[in-house]
């Protein structure tokens, strides 16, 4: 949640400190892998994910326009956080609900993909 306030504030103030980003979207990557373990629904773990995080990080990604030209870090974040979402849902039944990801997490990450 830390990396996740961290990410929300410099996208508000629209802050592009490529550093920290890129230091953000790597431990990103990171609890993505760890966060998206057979069986489990994502966030079930405190160390994991929870999908709103990833859509959060998503759309502060999208408002600063932070893309694989800037850095490899994002593209592997966009790639890994789609596949995250895609597999909480395959093994969710393709329920949002029971996978949850609500209404303002899907805005997100609607949006968030359009501009990435």
């Amino acid at each position: 949640a830390d990396l996740v306030q961290v990410a929300v504030a410099l996208a508000h103030a629209r802050i592009d400190e490529q550093h920290l980003l890129r230091s953000i979207y790597e431990e990103g990557i990171h609890l993505l892998m760890e966060g998206s373990s057979p069986g489990d629904l994502p966030g079930d773990d405190r160390r994991s994910f929870h999908p709103w995080e990833a859509s959060i990080l998503l759309w502060a990604q999208a408002r600063l326009h932070l893309t694989g030209q800037q850095a490899g870090e994002f593209d592997d974040f966009t790639d890994g956080a789609a596949k995250f979402f895609i597999k909480a849902l395959r093994e969710n039944y393709w329920s949002f609900s029971k996978s949850r990801i609500g209404a303002q997490e899907q805005a997100n990450i609607a949006w968030s993909l359009v501009v990435l």
